[in-house]
This record gives C-alpha cells, sequence and structure tokens, in this order.
C-alpha cells in the first residue's frame, strides 16, 4: 500500500516538474523573440521636419530636473518681405557700343519721317524696326554672337501689350570660327521696371514709349550722353556716321543735314534720343518729352529693353 502511494506522487512531482519546464520554455521563447520586451517599449512618433525648426529633440526616458535653455522655444519674429523689382532678361546678343551707335546712325540721320529702309516704312515705330533690324555681331570677340535680329512689335501698341524678338544666335569656336544655330531663337522683350522719370537709368538698348492718356503714342531709342549740341555733331563727323563738313549750323542748338534738322537741343539734359519725327529721323535731348516742342509725342510713360546689350 505504501509503495502504491510513493508511486503516486513520485508521477505528480514529475508531471508538476514537466509542466514547469514547459512554461520556462515558452516564457524564454517569448523574451528572445522581443514579444515581451516591444511590449515595454514608448513609441514614439517621428515629427515631420518642417515641423522640427525650433523644437529641441529631448530624450524620453530622461527626467529633468529643470527646464535647460535649448529647450526653451524661442518665439520667430514677424519678417517683412519687399518685393525686389523685376530682373532684367538676360541678354540675347551683344554688340560693341560704336556698332550700335553707328547702325542707329547711318543711313538713318536725315531720312524724311516714312521713308522706306529695308522694305521698312520708318515712321517712329518703324524706324526702331528697321535699326534694330540692321544689328549684328558676328565677330567670335564678342560675348554672344548674333546675327537676323528681328523685332516682332509693328507698332507702338504692339510693344506695350508685349512682344517678341527673333535671332540667329552664335556659338565661338576654340579655333575663333563661329557655329551658326541653324533654328532662330525667340526671346521675350522685357519692360524695364526701374524709375521711367530718372534718365540716369537708361542703358543703350532701352527704347523709350511715349504715351498720352495711357495710350502709346511715340517711341524712341536711348543714344547717350553729350553734353550739347555740338558736342553730337562732332561725334557724328569724327566716328564717321556723317561726312564731314556736311553738317550744317543753324543756331547754337539745331543742326540740319540735307535739308533737315538732325540735331537738336531742348534744354541743357546730357541724355539723347534717336527717333523718327515729322521732321525726319534726328537726335534731340528731350527725352521725358515736357518741352512744348515735343509735346505733341506725348510724355515718357514706358521703357523697354530689347535683349541687345552693348560692350
Amino acid at each position: 500500500m505504501q509503495a502504491k502511494t510513493d508511486h503516486k506522487r513520485g508521477f505528480v512531482w514529475g508531471l508538476a516538474f514537466a509542466v514547469t519546464m514547459t512554461i520556462s520554455s515558452i516564457w524564454g521563447q517569448a523574451v528572445s523573440s522581443g514579444q515581451f520586451v516591444r511590449a515595454a517599449q514608448v513609441e514614439v512618433t517621428p515629427v515631420p521636419a518642417a515641423q522640427q525648426t525650433n523644437t529641441p529633440q529631448i530624450d524620453p526616458t530622461a527626467v529633468p530636473t529643470s527646464t535647460p535653455a535649448s529647450a526653451q522655444v524661442t518665439k520667430t519674429p514677424t519678417m517683412t518681405f519687399h518685393p525686389t523689382a523685376t530682373a532684367k532678361p538676360n541678354a540675347y546678343g551683344t554688340i560693341k557700343l560704336e556698332r550700335y551707335r553707328k547702325v542707329l546712325s547711318k543711313g538713318f540721320l536725315g531720312k524724311r519721317y516714312g521713308a522706306v529702309v529695308d522694305g521698312i516704312r520708318c515712321d517712329c515705330s518703324g524706324y526702331v524696326r528697321a535699326a534694330i533690324g540692321r544689328m549684328k555681331s558676328v565677330s567670335a570677340k564678342t560675348a554672344l554672337p548674333f546675327k537676323s535680329y528681328k523685332v516682332k512689335a509693328l507698332t507702338t501698341r504692339d510693344w506695350v501689350k508685349g512682344s517678341k524678338v527673333a535671332y540667329l544666335s552664335g556659338q565661338k569656336t576654340t579655333t575663333g570660327r563661329i557655329l551658326w544655330n541653324k533654328t532662330r531663337s525667340k526671346g521675350a522683350i522685357g519692360r524695364n521696371t526701374q524709375n521711367h522719370s530718372a534718365v540716369s537709368s537708361l542703358e543703350f538698348g532701352d527704347v523709350m514709349l511715349y504715351g498720352k492718356n495711357g495710350n502709346p503714342t511715340h517711341i524712341a531709342l536711348y543714344y547717350g550722353k553729350f553734353s550739347s549740341a555740338k558736342k553730337v555733331k562732332n561725334f557724328l563727323e569724327k566716328k564717321g556716321y556723317v561726312k564731314k563738313g556736311a553738317i550744317k549750323k543753324v543756331s547754337k542748338n539745331k543742326y540740319t543735314y540735307r535739308g533737315r534738322t538732325i540735331i537738336r537741343a531742348y534744354s541743357k539734359s546730357k541724355y539723347w534720343r534717336i527717333h523718327s519725327t515729322n521732321s525726319g529721323i534726328l537726335l534731340d535731348n528731350d527725352i521725358r518729352g515736357i518741352n512744348p516742342f515735343t509735346r505733341s509725342f506725348g510724355k515718357w510713360s514706358w521703357t523697354f529693353e530689347t535683349g541687345l546689350k552693348t560692350e
């Protein structure tokens, strides 16, 4: 009887030991697989990068005794942004200043209003198109060689609406040659946003438009700085733009060529323009358009950049 009891006790203890070992094995596998460890970890949701600018990173397990200086959030001051002036368009072509003035002058000064040059009737806008159409820079010494430069604007109103130019650009080679593109490039005529009442802001290649009551009425090209009408006359003869001795003096402020006025000073301004008027294609210094004798053209209201830059 005692033997049977001992046998039962042994069986119970053996069964208990087996159950204990099984539970220990299961617990060990759970711990090793990380099931209980992950349950104890704190899940931290990452903050998007856009929100991390002024947010200090703090260890979530640390217990700070005081607020560190780095954790203090500094209020970002309100900033006022001032819009900058519209950037000038990149140059589509560069040309030597002497050649630029030569093209504007030679073959044009002294022509009557409406004369046909290169198939273009030279009223005020026609003269600008014809003159710019003669511009080219085929030397590899220039920064941006170009040729066949054409303005699409046919009238002064077209300039104000927004127009384009078309041209052939060239690439300079190491041997000093120019490889011309087979297709024509196109560019926009950009508006110069500088104060149009400041003649000192004008650059070669700029076109001044005049208007009345917001309507464009006239157009001219910036020609440069000269201290007097006589200085203009001497410049034209020295450069050979007009044959020496062919320019006749009428008065201190007026010179003619072939019976037509080509130089007229209306004030002491040093800034000159060239344009086609009822008197013919001429140079004068009333860029602002405020003199009573030129008031019919309107006041200087817009300035545009043709994309041509001198060097």
